[in-house]
């Protein structure tokens, strides 16, 4: 999800969604995408022009933009989509950052049997969703992450560059991008020297960013959704990742990278701080030792360390 600015909600809220009952319904075989956004119609704009050009039929997958309180023109942009896409357009209240609570609506409208997450400026290979569904059809108990050309932790990865090749069909782009290596995503390297292969990682988790992963609907809906207590940036991906290991599913990593993270104003400082404090709030939740490295330590320092 991205933002214009970082924003902060005067309180956290209590969650609403009644995650058992929505857990036992019955969804279908396809893929819901859910994408969150707040106030950047533009790269909104670019990541549903990339879901339209997909490889699997029409029939197999819907798109669910939730849309923070933004009062740009992101409702319309939204709506110019409908006869392209089967596409829903849900609006929440400004009421400070609340990526987790704007996920949870996708969740709650997810119609079919796996959930997709992609940001708002994620533009995706026209393989990306028929990859994501071959792979739950294959395992049920599925967390499926996928890397992104110009992904980092903190702040923008080269982003003139970026702007400069991100230009026609998002494949295309993606060939072009395969000769700038700097461009790779700040997963790749460790990925590549692991053969992608996260089954050798103990606390895969800690690279479950929901920029780009994919999850069984059910499996979400059993283990509660995102938490809503998180209302600023960072982490609340991490903690739901940490649920969905302790229930027993299987993260994997998706071969390559099919996808591209369009670059937008990032204060790296404001994240950095931000993160730190709702890791403490996930080491506070759940005491889990890993969690307490992270506030001394990077997820590569930690992996590389086992």
């Amino acid at each position: 999800m991205c933002n214009s600015q970082e924003r902060r909600s005067a309180a956290p809220r209590e969650q609403s969604v009644e995650w058992t009952r929505q857990a036992e319904e019955n969804t279908k075989e396809g893929i819901t995408v859910v994408v969150p956004t707040y106030n950047c119609c533009d790269l909104l704009s670019l990541t549903l022009e990339s879901l339209c050009d997909q490889e699997i039929s029409t029939g197999l997958y819907e798109v669910v933009v939730v849309d923070d309180g933004s009062t740009d023109n992101t409702k319309n942009v939204a709506r110019s989509f409908q006869s392209r896409l089967s596409m829903t357009y849900h609006f929440q209240e400004d009421s400070g950052f609340r990526a987790a609570a704007a996920r949870n609506v996708g969740i709650r409208h997810a119609s079919f049997g796996v959930t997709l997450f992609i940001d708002a400026g994620i533009l995706v290979s026209s393989k990306v969703l028929a990859m994501h569904l071959s792979a739950h059809r294959d395992c049920r108990s599925l967390a499926l992450l996928g890397l992104s050309y110009g992904v980092t932790e903190y702040q923008a990865s080269h982003p003139e560059l970026i702007r400069t090749l991100a230009r026609g069909p998002v494949d295309a782009t993606i060939e072009r991008m395969k000769g700038h290596p700097q461009l790779k995503d700040c997963r790749a390297g460790y990925m590549e020297r692991i053969g992608f292969d996260l089954s050798s990682i103990a606390d895969p988790w800690l690279i479950f960013w929901s920029g780009h992963v994919s999850v069984s609907t059910q499996l979400l809906r059993s283990v509660g959704g995102f938490d809503e207590w998180f209302v600023t940036w960072g982490g609340e991906d991490v903690e739901l990742g940490l649920r969905l290991h302790q229930a027993g599913c299987v993260f994997r990593m998706l071969p390559g990278i099919k996808s591209i993270h369009y670059p937008h104003e990032k204060d790296p400082e404001s994240k950095r701080a931000s993160s730190r404090e709702n890791v403490k709030y996930i080491y506070e939740k759940h005491r889990h030792a890993t969690v307490k490295r992270l506030l001394d330590q990077g997820w590569e320092e930690i992996f590389d360390s086992r």
